[in-house]
């Protein structure tokens, strides 16, 4: 009988752009679950959905980017697993949070990713509609591309939280 997938969901963030002297703050966030995307205009948004999500979310390079801007809404003592100096795993609410980078140490455009022009993700140009609706566009596809990849990952080696946890694993089959 074949085991169950886990319930797995995925999120990101798009940022002002990096500038020198400047620390970047998100401004939309996706949330894909291999059934259905979510866009968040806040923090607070994505922060009640993933908060109600029973399962595992993931974000590519989540552990030194996008998890810090969701630190100040975990619960006060929450365990947060580093590995590396990279945050793991986390819990918000219901869902385990989980950095993607642990298991496919690779960036997302080394699968896939769509080219976009990072100058419209400015203050004061991102909103302008047509921009508004490429960065949208590009923050579900990046969405939807790591959820596959995340998939597609779990189907070949099981749940791990890192990848040389699901080496071992492999392993011991062979042994």
């Amino acid at each position: 009988m074949a085991k169950k997938k886990p319930r797995f969901a995925v999120i990101d963030a798009e940022t002002d752009p990096f500038l020198f002297d400047r620390v970047p703050r998100p401004f939309v966030w996706g949330f894909f679950d291999g059934d259905s995307y979510t866009c968040c205009e806040t923090t607070e948004e994505l922060v009640a959905l993933v908060s109600d999500y029973d399962g595992i979310v993931y974000a590519h390079n989540g552990g030194k980017f996008d998890f810090h801007f969701l630190l100040d809404h975990i619960e006060p003592y929450e365990e947060v697993m580093i590995i590396n100096g990279r945050i793991a795993k986390m819990r918000l609410g219901s869902a385990e949070l989980r950095d993607s980078y642990n298991i496919i140490p690779a960036p997302l455009d080394s699968y896939q990713k769509t080219e976009i022009d990072y100058s419209i993700f400015e203050e004061g140009v991102r909103d302008k509609p047509e921009n508004a609706r490429a960065i949208r566009a590009y923050l579900k596809d990046d969405c939807v591309f790591l959820w596959e990849l995340i998939d597609r990952f779990i189907s070949d080696y099981g749940l791990c939280l890192t990848q040389a946890g699901s080496a071992m694993k492999q392993w011991r089959k062979l042994s």
